[in-house]
């Protein structure tokens, strides 16, 4: 990462995971397989991530180094360290999901790999924001990208990729990497359509040094005063966002009422 860069590093990231293999008695199951009857259980494939500030697209499988693959073709022990090391630098996480699979998902490996937790990042997920502000037919990152024309989703052709990617299929693998790579870069452009109107997002006036207000969401500088919005015992000064790819709705953050009109104002009890 340039040494330059002067605001918060965050990270966009998706993984692919293996399947677990299983005995089963019946086709009917009750939704629930006893542990006891499983072959091997999940691993991570491969990750793949982006630098919000950089348009440099990284990526790791455990098929990278086919001289290990052939001997273990289960162990991701080889990709968790580069994958725990840009977390651990990162500010802020992004993911589509990530709150219910991505992140548990890693934690689970980087335990079982005696890795430390990473130092502490916030983690921003498209997926929740989409839950929390819209009323999208569908939340996936496949139909969101659609719906705010930002691109189609490439068709990976199932679980069939998955498993002649787990038997160490050369040229699977490269459709592999790229179905990845590509789900990074549609994740990076709903979360910046979303952020505008996201509950959380990194306030970039904090990681730049100096005095002028800035947009929270993008760092631009070119803003404009929009009124206020006045609190039960306050009011602050709005701004907004002329940015046409943000338009954030802006807030200052003191009350620029006068103390004498602080000291009038009463609360319901």
């Amino acid at each position: 990462m340039g040494s330059k860069y002067d605001g918060p590093k965050i990270l966009y990231l998706d993984i692919e995971t293996a399947p677990l293999k299983t005995f089963l008695w019946s086709l009917r199951t009750d939704g629930w397989v006893n542990p006891e009857l499983l072959i091997s259980d999940w691993y991570i494939l491969c990750w793949a991530a982006m630098w919000d500030h950089e348009n440099k697209m990284m990526f790791n499988s455990i098929y990278k180094n086919k001289k290990e693959f052939k001997k273990d073709m289960e162990n991701d022990e080889s990709i968790m360290q580069s994958i725990w090391d840009l977390i651990d630098e990162a500010d802020y996480v992004v993911t589509h999901n990530g709150k219910r699979f991505d992140i548990p998902k890693l934690n689970s490996r980087f335990i079982h790999h005696k890795l430390s937790p990473p130092s502490t990042y916030k983690h921003i997920d498209t997926c929740s924001i989409a839950k929390s502000v819209f009323a999208f037919s569908s939340n996936s990152l496949k139909h969101l990208a659609k719906s705010l024309d930002l691109g189609v989703k490439i068709e990976s052709g199932g679980l069939p990729l998955w498993f002649r990617c787990m038997v160490g299929s050369a040229k699977d693998w490269k459709k592999m990497e790229k179905y990845n790579k590509y789900d990074v870069t549609l994740l990076k452009r709903t979360y910046k359509k979303l952020a505008p109107w996201a509950k959380t997002h990194p306030n970039f006036g904090l990681y730049v040094n100096d005095k002028n207000p800035r947009c929270y969401c993008c760092g631009t500088t070119k803003i404009k005063q929009n009124g206020f919005e006045r609190t039960s015992v306050g009011m602050y000064q709005r701004w907004k966002c002329l940015n046409p790819a943000c338009g954030a709705p802006l807030k200052g953050g003191y009350n620029v009422l006068e103390k004498s009109k602080r000291k009038t104002l009463l609360r319901k009890a």
